[in-house]
Order: structure tokens, then C-alpha cells, then sequence
């Protein structure tokens, strides 16, 4: 509110002093429609459209000057100072490009950096006015304005002790600037200094309970709430007994309620009092967006847009809005006009950015984020961290998110890549699962698997886990124990390796051993390759029971994978593998898809995919087509069908094909997903599918070959270190 009396004060005096200089003001009414006769016919009547708060009209004035007098600098910054008051900020910010892009004198253009950061800084684009004040402070440290803006800007980022800091230099630049002493003062005041003096004294004495209960009251009561929850987390897990904590994550739930629920009914009574105010409107639909009913905040954010379309801060919310709703094609569609018409806005691409990740657009996020570095590099690396342990590349992300600590200092990037690293680092995991397949050829397999996984920091996580399966076809029933201890290691964050060691016991007579190493190399958070090395039993593969009933039949085998992201969210995967089996056959592997999602709620992704695969001899044990030829197209369904509950279907249409007889192959899946909740995570899943059996054992007597399948999966999350 304050920036915004401070550009209409700006803009009236300008007004008035053209005014004095163009006698041709007197009478002039305000009409914007050409011809006009001359600057001072132009500057009247401007003056009066301003007076008649007509400002799209003076604005259209200015720019019919300007667009035979491009060289006419009074004219521009004064349409600079005008679309700045009109809310066109992005406006205002490409004139004042124009402007230092002219020339100009030394003191000229001080005073036009001056304007456009304050411009970035009205507008949220809080990154570069901190860079364009810091370089002004720089050049002049006696320059109280710059420091104040400074400081200003430094506050609205989060920033408070720095801004505190910039305040005082403005004081003490010049020591009777009422607005730096008035800002100062209401920075020591407030809930969020007091928040942020609160928590600093808590860090300092990290082991006194009653600091922290007042750092989580002070969060609080300076609306810091996600601040407060995750205080009060670690409150109680180093205080289990203290009555300061039990029982308060109730009360800031009740605490944030009750103060979005004033904040929307203020909202609405101003709306209601001014209804065509724009101020109020946007006011209600922020409020109401904290509260959480994003669809009635949108509702009025378009509605302001229609009677302002040019409302590029409107604009901005409404874009942010729409993300925080989920709505992430929408919400990219207005970045990308946003983008388009401030190029040079670093906070704006950065949102987009977060959007990008959001919407699973990990490498084409990550290439947003990275460019920003060298303007914002605690920032970016904390981005960066998230984007790739989104993507699953542990290492990557813990090497991002220990460069955000150390460029952030004490800031909000470096204190959430903080709790990221401290979330991640020392997890433990149980994982118990069932699962269970059935063909059409009598085979039937039921699996129990118990496992545990423990994480040592970042880089190195162990496993162990109990596997009984019992097999049955035909009659003939066979066990199987197994032991699995797996050790996976990122050795730097881009190289990671993986072991296992499987023993397997058949029968309580028969053992046999399983082992694989994997060497993967992360490209990016949605690219990588991979080769490794298996040693396994066949059963698995072959699905008979006659490949380990008196022998079991055992296969070497090289395999590579690899995996990348194209532009356009095209998703690129590919795998080759050479078997040799203990019976002396070999199996070659080749399988390709691309894959590309063309909705995003629900979320539908079509994939195309073509496999081959050529046995060197047939077998009497399991079915062994000579060379065998595949291609298909399946749909992927996600839809979340309530909170922290999603839904998935697939299903494929394929063409197999071996010597010239072909075959029709289906299959449908149907997945149920529990995201985490208090630790635990749940997926329950089945799958059919269908092919017309080229070749068979057993009694399929080649009429086509069905199989069953399902998983119940739970996955419990012990916590950090």
C-alpha cells in the first residue's frame, strides 16, 4: 500500500510541474483520440486523463507521442511512472529498459536504476531489485534511498536480518530520513523479526526446551506456521514428555484457521463495501487461497483480469494460484506469458521453474534453475537439490543442497536445504510385500517377501530381506528361501553402484546363489544409464517349474538400460541384455518405448514400444520361440481419487510375431497407491495379460497363453537420524 501512494504522490507532482510548463492546459479535456497537435497538447491532455483517474487513457496519450518521438525521454519516464501507478509493472520495467538503453547522464541513469528497482521490487521480482540496489549502494554508500529500498526489498524476500542492516545504513546515510526510521522501526516490530530474534536464540541454545516453545510461539504468531510445525516436530521428538508441546500442533491447526477465516471475512466486507474495487477483489482471492478454496480465488482472479487484462501482478497470482491447486498446465500456459513479456525477470522464471518440477518436468526445470545461478546461487542450489532427489539422485541432490547451506548463510533456501539433508540422511525402511502369479499353463507362484533397509547418510544404503516363494504346476509343488542383502553406494553424485547377494535355499537340500552388480551414471534428474552384471535362477524368468524340479537351471547375464527426457516431455527408454543359460541355450533381449503424457489431470500418458527377443535353441522346459518380434501402444491413467490416495490403469495393445505367425497381446493393470501418511506408504496392484501362445509346454496347447498377477506392497518410514 505504501509503494503504491508513493508512485501516485510520484506521478502527480510530475503532472503538475508539466502542467505548469505547458500553457496549453488550461480547457483541455481528456480525449485520447489522435490527431494531436502538438507535446504540450499531448501533456494536457494526459494531465487530465490522470486527473480524471482515466489512466489507460494517459497512458494511450503517451504512447501515440512516443511512437513518432521515440527520442523524447521526459515523455517516456514520465510513461514509465504512470504504467508503474496504473499496475502495469512490467510495463513500467521495459521502459525504463528502453530508457537506460538510450544513454543518458551519469545522474540521469542513477536515478533510472533507481526507478526500476523499485519497479522489480513493487512487482516481486524481488532477486534482481536486491542485485540493482546492492550495485547502487555499492557505487554510492551514502545513498540513503537506495539503502531504504534495499532494505525494503530485502524484507520482502525473508531476508530480515539483512534488511535490518540495510536500514540502519540508510539511517545512518542520512539520519533525518523519517520513512528508513519508520520502516526500521516497523521491521523491529514485527511478529516476523520477532519470529526470526526468537529462533536465532533457539539455534544458540539448541538444548533449552523453553527457547524452543517460544521460537514455535513466536512463528506463530507471525504466521509462520509451516515454520512453527516443523519446530514443534523436532520439539517433540527431543521432548516426549513436556506438556509445552503435547497437544500444540492442535492449536496452530486451530490458530492458522481462525486467522485465514478473519482474513477472508475482512476481505470479503472491504469487496462487499468497494465492489469495484480491484484492491479488495485480489485482497479476498489471496486470502482465500491461504485458506485453501483455490477454485474461489481463481473465480476472482479472472474476474479482475477481465476488467484489467494489462494486471501483470494480478496476473502473477493468479498463476501461483493455480499451481498451489494443482492446475499445472494452466498455471504454465500464464507463466509462459508472463515469461514472454518480462524476460529479464529471474523470480519469474524461477517460479516457473518450481511449476516445471511440480509438474514432473524435472530436466526442463533443472535447465531453468541452473541458469539462474549466478544471480541467485543459494537459491538455485537448493532447487536443484529438490528437483534431483525428486528424480531419485540422492547424491546429486545432497551435493546441491550442502552448496545452498554454505552460499545461504541463515536464509529460507539454506534452512530448508537444511531439513531436506536431515530427511533424507539415516532413513530406515521395513517393506513387507505379497505377491502372486498364475498362467495359463498351471504355473502358480506365491510370494512373501520381509525387508529392511537402513540408510547411512546420503550416499550408502544396506538391505536385508527374508524371500519365501512356493511354486506349484502340475502337481508338483517346489520351495524356495531366499536371503537378499543388497548395498547400494553412490560413489560421487554422479556414479552410483549397487550389489546383491541373493542365497536360495530349494527344498532345505538345494542351494544355490544369486548375485548382481550394477554400475548406473546419472546424466541428469530424469537421465541415466546403466550396465550390470546377474547371476540368477531361471524360474522367475521362464515361469516353470520343471527349470529347477530336479536341476536348477541358472543364467549369466549382461545388461545395459538407459533412460532420457526430450523436449516436449518426451520420454526415451531403452534396455539390451545377452543370457547365457546353464542348459546351454541364450537369450537375447532388446525392448525400446517412447513415451509422452498428453494430459495432466488426470494424468494420461500413451506409450509406444517394440521388444525382440531370440532364444539360440528351444527347450523342452520352458517356452523358447527362436526369435520373437513385438510392438504395442499402451495408456496410462493416474488420477488421485482422494487425499493421498491415487488411482492407476494401464493397459496395452500389442503384435507379437515369430516366423512369420503373429499374435495379439493384451494386457490391463490396475494400481492403488497410499501416498505417505505418518511414515507409511501402501500400493496393492494386479495385472492380466493375454497373448496368442506361438509355442507351449504343458497344456496350453498353443491356444494362447493368459496370465494373473498381484502385489500388496507396504513400505514404513522410520525416520532420520
Amino acid at each position: 500500500m505504501r509503494a503504491s501512494i508513493r508512485r501516485r504522490v510520484g506521478t502527480a507532482v510530475v503532472l503538475a510541474l508539466l502542467s505548469w510548463r505547458s500553457p496549453a492546459l488550461a480547457g483541455e479535456p481528456c480525449d485520447p483520440r489522435p490527431p494531436l497537435r502538438d507535446r504540450a497538447t499531448t501533456l494536457a491532455r494526459a494531465s487530465a486523463c490522470y486527473l480524471a483517474r482515466r489512466l489507460p487513457d494517459a497512458v494511450a496519450l503517451y504512447r501515440a507521442w512516443l511512437a513518432p518521438h521515440a527520442g523524447d525521454r521526459a515523455v517516456r519516464v514520465e510513461l514509465a511512472r504512470l504504467l508503474s501507478e496504473a499496475g502495469d509493472l512490467a510495463g513500467a520495467e521495459a521502459e525504463y529498459d528502453r530508457l537506460l538503453a538510450g544513454g543518458g547522464t551519469g545522474t540521469d541513469r542513477r536515478a533510472l536504476h533507481k526507478a526500476r528497482a523499485d519497479v522489480r521490487a513493487w512487482r516481486g521480482a524481488l532477486v534482481p531489485a536486491i542485485a540493482e540496489y546492492e550495485a547502487l549502494v555499492a557505487a554510492d554508500a551514502g545513498d540513503a534511498g537506495a539503502f531504504l529500498g534495499l532494505g525494503l526489498a530485502l524484507q520482502w524476500s525473508g531476508r530480515l536480518g539483512d534488511a535490518e542492516r540495510a536500514l540502519r545504513a540508510a539511517l545512518a546515510a542520512d539520519p533525518q530520513r523519517s520513512d528508513a526510521r519508520q520502516a526500521l522501526a516497523a521491521l523491529l516490530a514485527s511478529p516476523a523479526h520477532r519470529a526470526l530474534a526468537a529462533d536465532a536464540e533457539r539455534r544458540a541454545h539448541p538444548e533449552d526446551a523453553g527457547r524452543w516453545a517460544v521460537a514455535v510461539d513466536a512463528a506463530a504468531a507471525a504466521e509462520q506456521f509451516a515454520l512453527a510445525d516443523t519446530l514443534l516436530a523436532d520439539a517433540r521428538r527431543r521432548w516426549p514428555g513436556d506438556r509445552r508441546f503435547r497437544g500444540r500442533a492442535a492449536t496452530l491447526r486451530a490458530e492458522r484457521a481462525a486467522r485465514n477465516a478473519a482474513r477472508v471475512a475482512a476481505a470479503r466486507a472491504a469487496l462487499a463495501a468497494r465492489p469495484e474495487d480491484g484492491e479488495a477483489r485480489t485482497a479476498l482471492a489471496a486470502a482465500l487461497a491461504e485458506q485453501g478454496d483455490f477454485d474461489a480465488a481463481i473465480t476472482l482472479y479472472d474476474a479482475q483480469l477481465r476488467r484489467r487484462p494489462d494486471d501483470a501482478t494480478t496476473r502473477r497470482q493468479l498463476a501461483r494460484t493455480l499451481s498451489w491447486a494443482g492446475r499445472y498446465g494452466r498455471a504454465l500456459g500464464v507463466y509462459e506469458e508472463l515469461v514472454g513479456a518480462a524476460p529479464s525477470d529471474l523470480e519469474l522464471r524461477l517460479e516457473r521453474a518450481s511449476v516445471l518440477a511440480w509438474d514432473g518436468q524435472l530436466a526442463e526445470s533443472a535447465r531453468e534453475i541452473a541458469a539462474a545461478r549466478g544471480a541467485a546461487p543459494g537459491r538455485a542450489e537448493r532447487m536443484l537439490g529438490d528437483v534431483y532427489r525428486w528424480g531419485g539422485a540422492r547424491a546429486a541432490a545432497g551435493r546441491h543442497y550442502r552448496a545452498a547451506v554454505r552460499l545461504g548463510g541463515d536464509d529460507e533456501d539454506a534452512r530448508a536445504a537444511a531439513q531436506a539433508l536431515a530427511a533424507e540422511s539415516g532413513v530406515a525402511e521395513g517393506l513387507p510385500t505379497f505377491g502372486a502369479v498364475q498362467d495359463s499353463d498351471g504355473f502358480r507362484q506365491r510370494r512373501v517377501t520381509v525387508e529392511a533397509r537402513q540408510r547411512h547418510g546420503l550416499a550408502t544404503e544396506v538391505g536385508a530381506a527374508i524371500v519365501h516363494t512356493d511354486y506349484a504346476q502340475h502337481g508338483v509343488k517346489l520351495r524356495a528361501d531366499r536371503g537378499r542383502f543388497s548395498l547400494l553406494r553412490d560413489l560421487d553424485d554422479r556414479w552410483r553402484l549397487g550389489a546383491v547377494w541373493a542365497p536360495t535355499v530349494y527344498d532345505e537340500d538345494r542351494t544355490t546363489h544369486g548375485a548382481t552388480v550394477e554400475l548406473t551414471r546419472v546424466l541428469g534428474p530424469e537421465s541415466q544409464v546403466g550396465v550390470a552384471y546377474d547371476h540368477y535362477d531361471l524360474i522367475d524368468e521362464v515361469l516353470t517349474v520343471a527349470s529347477a524340479d530336479r536341476r536348477v537351471l541358472s543364467g549369466h547375464r549382461l545388461r545395459a538400460q538407459g533412460r532420457h527426457v526430450l523436449p516436449g516431455r518426451l520420454e526415451l527408454a531403452g534396455a539390451g541384455s545377452v543370457s547365457g543359460y546353464s542348459d546351454g541355450n541364450r537369450l537375447v533381449a532388446l525392448q525400446a518405448s517412447l513415451a509422452r503424457r498428453v494430459l495432466r489431470k488426470p494424468g494420461v500418458t500413451v506409450k509406444a514400444d517394440a521388444g525382440y527377443l531370440d532364444y539360440a535353441e528351444r527347450s523342452d522346459l520352458y517356452w523358447d520361440p527362436a526369435r520373437y518380434l513385438t510392438q504395442g501402444l499402451s495408456a496410462i491413467v493416474r488420477q488421485e481419487i482422494a487425499p493421498s490416495v491415487t488411482l492407476q490403469l494401464d493397459a496395452r495393445v500389442g503384435y507379437g510375431q515369430e516366423e512369420g505367425q503373429g499374435s495379439l497381446e493384451r494386457s490391463v493393470g490396475v494400481g492403488l497407491a497410499l501416498a505417505e501418511v505418518a511414515g507409511l506408504t501402501a500400493e496393492l496392484g494386479y495385472r492380466y495379460g493375454e497373448t496368442g501362445r506361438v509355442g507351449s509346454v504343458g497344456g496350453g496347447n498353443g491356444g494362447g497363453y493368459v496370465a494373473h498377477s498381484g502385489t500388496i506392497a507396504v513400505r514404513y518410514r522410520f525416520g532420520a537420524s
